[in-house]
Formats: C-alpha cells, sequence, structure tokens
C-alpha cells in the first residue's frame, strides 16, 4: 500500500479545495495549476471581465491565539512574499476550525499581497515566520468580505498588450 501522506499535507489540500469550491460557488472560474507553480495553488478569474488572480492558501487547523490579551490569527508564511508581491498575487488564509468533523464551516480571509508583505516586512528576522492579523482587524478580509475585495480586484482590466515591434525612431 502507499506511504500515508502527512497531516500537514492533508490540511493544506483540504483548504485548497475547500478554497476553489467557495470560490467556484461564488460563480467564480477556479483552475488548479497542473504539475504545481511555485506559490501559486489556485488561479481565479471572473469569465465576465477583468484579469487572473493568482491565489496562495494557506490553512491552519485552529490558528487562533493571543497576544497581549486581544485575540489574533496566524499562518506560516515565507517572507520571500516582501519581494514578490502584486496586485495580481492575493492569499487566501484558511481557519478549518475542526471541519468537517465540526459543523462549523472553515473561516477564509482573502488578503492581497501587498498587505501580507507588510506584515512579513515585521516578521524577517524570526527564525520561524507567519503572517499574523488580531481578529478584529481581520474583519474586513474575512468570508464574504474578503470575497467582495478580490471580486473587485479580479474586475480590474487586463494590462494592454506589449506593442509587437518598437516605436520608429524619428531622425532630424
Amino acid at each position: 500500500m502507499g506511504e500515508k501522506m502527512p497531516d500537514r499535507q492533508l490540511t493544506g489540500l483540504c483548504g485548497e479545495h475547500y478554497v476553489a469550491a467557495y470560490l467556484a460557488g461564488s460563480d467564480l472560474t477556479v483552475a488548479v495549476p497542473r504539475g504545481g507553480a511555485a506559490r501559486v495553488d489556485l488561479f481565479v478569474a471572473d469569465s465576465r471581465r477583468g484579469r487572473p488572480i493568482r491565489l496562495q492558501v494557506k490553512t491552519a487547523r485552529d490558528p487562533y491565539g493571543k497576544h497581549q490579551g486581544k485575540p489574533f490569527c496566524s499562518w506560516a508564511t515565507n517572507c520571500s512574499i516582501i519581494d514578490e508581491h502584486d496586485e495580481g498575487y492575493w492569499f487566501a488564509f484558511v481557519a478549518l476550525n475542526g471541519w468537517p468533523q465540526k459543523a462549523i464551516l472553515p473561516e477564509v480571509l482573502f488578503v492581497p499581497s501587498a498587505v501580507v508583505a507588510e506584515r512579513m516586512e515585521l516578521e524577517k528576522a524570526k527564525t520561524r515566520t507567519f503572517y499574523w492579523i488580531y481578529v478584529d482587524d481581520a474583519e474586513i478580509y474575512r468570508n464574504e468580505n474578503g470575497l467582495a475585495l478580490l471580486k473587485t480586484a479580479l474586475a480590474q482590466p487586463c494590462q494592454p498588450p506589449l506593442p509587437s515591434s518598437p516605436p520608429a525612431i524619428q531622425s532630424d
């Protein structure tokens, strides 16, 4: 028989598939890259307009904790995002909350990579790095709120194509 997949891989797959279903159920087109793509778990588009978004999914079974008495949530995240963020790159941070064993649906934060990069700039000196956010501050990115932000980004027009030939040089 095959070797059992480590628990963290199953957790990651669970989050990726949940986000793909959530987005498809929200009338968006979702594609999983074949063979994997570096730092991209899903491609998302609104088939009626706009540009596609690259989405990286980070999943935790229970990302909640407290800092100075204030509740926060966190996900292990690489600091390479500091130099790699752009408007077409987003994160989906998933809190499974015991799902599917418990009847509580996962929560998803849809966060632009620029926001993640800003937080990771504060983390880069640490040995283990995490994207973290206070629970109260996360509301703007949570579930339907975050989905609305993502849909707004998807509605942005695509960049115009580059000219097929360089412009002519005028002589005096």
